[in-house]
């Protein structure tokens, strides 16, 4: 069961917000394509957080675990241009991202990369990030397991 407060209050405020998200891909190296959908409700059922989506691209309606896939809330006038999830790779001087506050993304023990900020740098060449979708697990990152948002620079 989720019991990160902050958390629930995220996946609360999601409610009528437009997302891009898809599913994580844990087993393949082939990306799967980003959908665009409002977030039409949120409930919690049978302690597992559920979100109602409607799809952007055919109408259609699902119900999602949103916390078991990659997604990004978009601003008013966000598109999904291919440009906009080029992804920078990973460098061996990444160092520079151990920085408290840092927004990046993160490595996963699954392989999958997922939005996080840095904690603190734990001085030993590692830092403890959190991540934005709430998991409260792997949160402590060497360098290689880190790379900037894409976008930013």
């Amino acid at each position: 069961p989720i019991q990160n407060t902050e958390y629930l209050a995220w996946c609360e405020n999601l409610k009528s917000q437009v997302i891009a998200e898809r599913p994580l891909n844990l087993h393949s190296s082939t990306p799967t394509h980003w959908r665009t959908a409002i977030v039409t409700g949120f409930r919690v059922q049978h302690k597992i957080p559920v979100h109602s989506v409607k799809y952007e691209d055919d109408g259609s309606e699902v119900q999602l675990l949103l916390h078991l896939r990659e997604v990004m809330v978009l601003k008013p006038n966000d598109t999904l241009t291919p440009a906009r999830f080029e992804v920078p790779t990973p460098t061996p001087g990444n160092h520079h991202l151990l920085a408290p506050g840092n927004k990046v993304q993160a490595k996963f023990a699954d392989g999958s990369w997922c939005r996080a900020v840095v904690e603190q740098d734990n001085g030993d060449g590692t830092c403890t990030v959190r991540w934005e979708n709430g998991t409260m697990t792997d949160t402590v990152k060497a360098p290689e397991d880190l790379r900037p948002l894409p976008n930013s620079g």
